[in-house]
């Protein structure tokens, strides 16, 4: 891509986090229907977090 998808979310008004930005690295980041994190090893969190936010 031309462009970091960091900047362009952040000019189009999201909070992007990344890894120098996150202080618990395996923190689970939740935002309406927008659940994420940064490491695989939390991926059985992100789903349970999907399921609780119906």
């Amino acid at each position: 891509m031309p462009f970091l998808v960091e900047e362009q979310l952040n000019k189009n008004g999201a909070i992007a986090q990344n890894k120098t930005t996150m202080k618990d690295k395996k923190a689970v980041i939740k935002d309406e229907r927008i659940v994420s994190t940064m490491f695989m090893y939390s991926a059985a969190i992100v789903a349970k977090e999907m399921m609780l936010a119906k």
